[in-house]
């Protein structure tokens, strides 16, 4: 089954954004990664491909008696058009409508559960793409963003059940491919998740992010030859966010080619951040006395830069008189 026409556009934003930080720096935050933090991470996309949940449906008014005179697909298309422009109260409501005419419409739960899960209502998603299954089993579309759904949950080994079940039924749901390999990453299978990765690049070859999150499994799973190349093939296809500049930094550091990857570091975000990024990396490694001269330029660099870098130099000395 092809669903590409159920997914609003504003689910192609990468929802799914996970690290891998080095320890003894910072972290990430809620809104992305701490600007202090060597962003080593891979994010993944709710939606299959770009589209839109409806077609040019006119959306209905306010009122209840508006809807009431409505087909069940008039009302499905009125939802779609309400979701596209994220006004959750009236979707709910046309779809709500439209099942009262056509309560064994499997899309249309689908649909009801993609406003929940854009919603981030993920209890609510969960139970409706759950009833979407039980309507039809084979759904699967229902059973990838019953994954997501639980991913967001946390419920990873429930998560990657459905979304196993959704790419057997549909090799074609990139979506799927990519988040699972995220879960088994979480698993520390990192093989198998860079299978589902690779998968999911055979589909979508033209998708710099898939790549992005190729080359950080293999970094977690210490190919960092593999990883780099991973990498490359992210920028080649025009994903040029600074995760992928600073993942580059990461490895080619690993490698022993730090000047190269301070320079990486610094396409990824400022000189500052660039040389507290490296300084974590060689405290990482165990090279304190190199580590000590970055954190001492990011804070000679901006002096704004102080706290930052004052806590990672705290830490090189906690280090230093434990040795």
């Amino acid at each position: 089954m092809k669903s590409d026409k159920y997914i609003p556009l504003f689910l192609l934003s990468a929802l799914l954004v996970l690290s891998g930080l080095l320890t003894g720096c910072a972290g990430t935050t809620k809104e992305g990664f701490h600007q202090s933090a060597p962003d080593f991470s891979r994010s993944g996309s709710l939606g299959r491909s770009p589209g839109s949940l409806g077609g040019s449906a006119l959306a209905v008014g306010n009122q209840e008696n508006d809807a009431i005179e409505m087909s069940a697909k008039d009302l499905e298309r009125a939802g779609d058009a309400y979701l596209n422009r994220r006004n959750f109260h009236m979707a709910y409501l046309n779809y709500e409508k439209a099942l009262e005419k056509a309560p064994d419409d499997t899309e249309i739960y689908y649909k009801k559960g993609v406003l929940f899960l854009v919603a981030k209502k993920y209890d609510n998603a969960a139970k409706v793409f759950k009833e979407a299954i039980e309507k039809d089993p084979q759904h699967a579309d229902s059973h990838q963003s019953l994954g997501l759904a639980l991913f967001h949950q946390r419920q990873y080994p429930a998560a990657c059940e459905h979304l196993k079940n959704a790419v057997k039924l549909d090799p074609t749901l990139w979506v799927a491919h990519n988040v699972l390999g995220i879960v088994y990453d979480y698993q520390q299978q990192h093989e198998k998740a860079a299978d589902a990765y690779t998968a999911a690049t055979l589909i979508k070859p033209d998708m710099g992010l898939l790549y992005n999150n190729l080359g950080v499994s293999y970094t977690l799973a210490g190919k960092n030859e593999k990883a780099l190349a991973a990498f490359r093939q992210a920028l080649e296809k025009q994903y040029t966010q600074s995760r992928v500049y600073n993942n580059m930094g990461l490895v080619l550091s690993r490698l022993g080619k730090y000047d190269e990857a301070l320079k990486w570091f610094k396409k990824g975000g400022k000189a500052p951040q660039a040389y507290n990024n490296l300084g974590c990396v060689y405290l990482s490694q165990g090279k304190t006395q190199e580590a000590n001269q970055c954190f001492k330029k990011a804070m000679e660099l901006d002096p704004s830069f102080y706290a930052v870098a004052g806590r990672n130099k705290s830490k090189l000395k906690m280090r230093l008189h434990a040795d």
